[in-house]
Formats: structure tokens, sequence, C-alpha cells
């Protein structure tokens, strides 16, 4: 079997895949169902195998074990919250905390010290987990962490498609990742000019690949093209204000962490949970994830959250411990709703195999199974 050809983009939505005229050297064709979460836990499932609960990390930024500083109180906690109100105050002390140490976002000062960005690529050279590109050497892998540091943003997805295209000529089994696909969705809003614009330019690049690779390979090889979830419009957005009912957070009460599309809360005062969960439950604009779904995608640890309250699609959070302003489209609400479901294409010998795929868990054992008898060792 010829090595394959593994094609990756983030964001690519099941639901505008009927706006697309290319790929029609596809047989397999159909909608795949993400995980929980973001992209950060998501790519670790599809190229690892793992799951929040095995990687120790849910979402990027995570609560740290022990604390690394002390809650801020008496003048530097009034400061805190001082340079909070402030707009303009709080984005430039933001930016000289991130040159001077490191990017915390939009996290409030006061609750730096409890959170740490645990979350990492797994296409980082630093990811510790098992994947497909540390377990087969052969394979050339093309991403943004390829061009970090060495190519402008926004043009590091063009530089995939032409490193992809000139190693499948070489004879070598490829996996080409998109990532920068996912941003045209935030940006611009999923069906809008501009977002087509981007959807063309990828189906033109992807239709060469595929045929760069038929003319080194006939028939014989396998192509996979696959994302990791849709991608829905914003219409609405939700303040989610948890200190105005229930005091400040603080290690020995309770932490919280906003995400765009959700909220995570650690209790450590047991008298809380109740209430803080009522509150959150009687908020019309989302709900609580219960126990049984979090143990079905993988985040039934304190990763997640004791509470983990999920926004109704459509809705953004504003604002965020990531800014004060929402994304025109987003992405991490319930993976069962349509406009969450990924793509998943396959041309090759397994087409009837391939027509079985519907979810993200089955695609690491598919590629590692692929790798295995494509001459990647």
């Amino acid at each position: 079997m010829p090595p394959p050809l593994i094609i990756f983009v983030d964001g690519f939505p099941f639901s505008i895949l009927s706006c697309v005229n290319g790929w029609k050297g596809f047989e397999v064709q159909q909608p795949l169902q993400t995980g929980l979460g973001y992209s950060i836990n998501i790519k670790s499932e599809i190229f690892g195998g793992h799951r929040a609960d095995d990687l120790g990390f849910f979402n990027e930024w995570q609560l740290r074990p022990h604390y690394a500083v002390q809650p801020p109180g008496g003048t530097l906690e009034r400061a805190s919250l001082l340079i909070e109100r402030i707009y303009y105050l709080d984005r430039i002390v933001h930016r000289a905390y991130a040159m001077l140490r490191h990017q915390v976002c939009n996290i409030p000062f006061r609750f730096v010290g409890y959170f740490h960005e645990a979350g990492l690529s797994v296409f980082s050279p630093q990811f510790p987990h098992p994947t497909i590109m540390s377990r087969y050497p052969a394979l050339k892998v093309f991403s943004l962490a390829t061009y970090a540091g060495r190519v402008a943003d926004g043009l590091r997805d063009r530089c995939v498609y032409e490193d992809a295209k000139r190693a499948v000529r070489e004879g070598f089994p490829v996996l080409a990742a998109f990532e920068e696909f996912d941003g045209a969705g935030h940006s611009y809003g999923v069906g809008t000019p501009e977002y087509m614009d981007r959807v063309h330019e990828f189906v033109g690049w992807v239709d060469d690949l595929v045929k760069t690779f038929r003319s080194q390979n006939g028939d014989a090889g396998e192509i996979f093209l696959f994302s990791d979830h849709g991608m829905a419009n914003v219409t609405e957005e939700a303040e989610l204000d948890i200190e105005r009912t229930f005091g400040r957070a603080a290690p020995d009460r309770y932490l919280y962490f906003l995400d765009a599309t959700m909220a995570r809360v650690w209790l450590f005062d047991p008298t809380l949970r109740e209430s803080i969960a009522s509150y959150l439950q009687s908020r019309n604009f989302g709900r609580l994830v219960d126990d049984e779904t979090r143990q079905r995608y993988g985040i039934a640890s304190r990763h997640g959250g004791d509470l983990l309250f999920l926004l109704n699609e459509g809705i953004g959070l504003c604002p965020t411990f990531f800014g004060r302003r929402t994304a025109k489209a987003l992405h991490g609400y319930d993976p069962t709703l349509a406009n969450q479901q990924g793509v998943f294409l396959y041309s090759g010998p397994r087409s009837e195999a391939a027509r079985m795929v519907s979810a993200i868990s089955v695609i690491h054992p598919l590629l590692d199974d692929a790798l295995r008898h494509g001459g990647s060792q």
C-alpha cells in the first residue's frame, strides 16, 4: 500500500460542504461528530487517542494543582479590582505583563496565580504523549508549529499546502494540517463573502494535493480529509457575573474560568455547590453538563471544573477570560448539534470501512492502521 495523504483542517463545518463544488474524488463524504470542548483537546484525541482525563487538562487554561501565589488582599486586591473596571488601563497593564512575564489573555490579575496554560498543542515538539507523529517518524508533518517564528500569521496554511505537495511528489506519507482556516470563521462568520473566499482557496489546494497524490499512486493509496469541529455564527451575547451573586471568588470558596462558550467552576466550600449550580441552571442561555455526559466525553475529572456550564449555540460569553469581545462565529457548543459537526472525507480501497466513521473517537485507530500498512515505519 502506498503511503497515505492525511489532510486536517481546523474548524471546517459539514454544513458548508454543500457549497463546495470540488472534492468529487472522495467516495466518502459525511459529518463527523466532535468532542466536547475546544481544539486543544479534540486534536489530541484525533492524533493520539487521548481524552482530557488522560491528558490532565481540559481547554487551554487549567486550575493549578497548587497555587503559585497567595490571593491578593488589602491594597493589592483593591488595585486589581480598579484595573478591571477601567478598560484601557486594564489593556495597558495586561500588555505590559505579557511583555515582562508571559501572556495571560484577559484573565483578571487577582486570578493569575490560580491558573496556568496547561494545554499543549498535539503538534508541539514538547507534547508529552504518544501520537501518530511520534509513532511514525517517516510521516512528514506540516502544521502551524512547523512555521512558528519563520512565517507570518495568515501565510502558514499556504506554506502547508506548498510543502505538502512537494513531500507527496517525493513519495512520503504526509500530514497536512491547515490550522489557520479556523480563524476565518471566528473573524468573518460562516458563509460571509470573506469566509467563502477562504473556503474556495482551501478547496483549490485540496484538489491540487489530491491530483498530485493520484498521479503518484493511482487508485491504490488512501486519502483522508477531516476537521475537528464545525462552527456557528454568534447572534447574541451573554454575561455571566457569578461574583455579583456569590461574592468575590477565592480559593477557600470557589474559583471560575470563563471560556468563549462555557464556564468552569471549582468549589472549595461545599455549602456553595447547590446554590451556584441552581444559579447556573437558571440561566436561560445555557445548561449544566451532567456527569453522564462528562463521562462519555472523557472529562469526568476535576479538570473540567466541579461544575461545567455550556452555552446554547449561537450565544457567546462576553466578556471572557480571553477578551472583552466575542467572535463572529464560535464552536465548543453541544457536539451533537448539526452546525458543530466536522467533516470526514475518504478516498481509497477501504471505502466501506470509512463509511462507518461517524465520530472523532475512531479517527486515531484508522490513521494508525493506514500508516502502519502504508510504509510509514
